[in-house]
């Protein structure tokens, strides 16, 4: 897993809040970026935050019905 973020300098003010995963384990291997512009920190981390819990409660069970 890799974080990033940053206040843009430009005229609107928005955070890139940015995460990387790679998961690798018997039969997957899944890599999720995730890149959000986002008006603060807070937003784009619980952003991040429940698009990585969305996928893995999908990806993670192994059903993707």
């Amino acid at each position: 897993m890799k974080n990033g973020w940053v206040l843009f300098s430009s005229s609107d003010k928005q955070w890139a809040v940015n995460s990387i995963g790679h998961v690798q384990g018997r039969t997957r291997d899944y890599v999720l970026t995730i890149m959000s512009r986002v008006p603060d920190f807070a937003t784009g981390r619980d952003l991040t935050s429940a698009i990585g819990q969305s996928v893995w409660d999908i990806m993670g069970s192994g059903q993707l019905a």
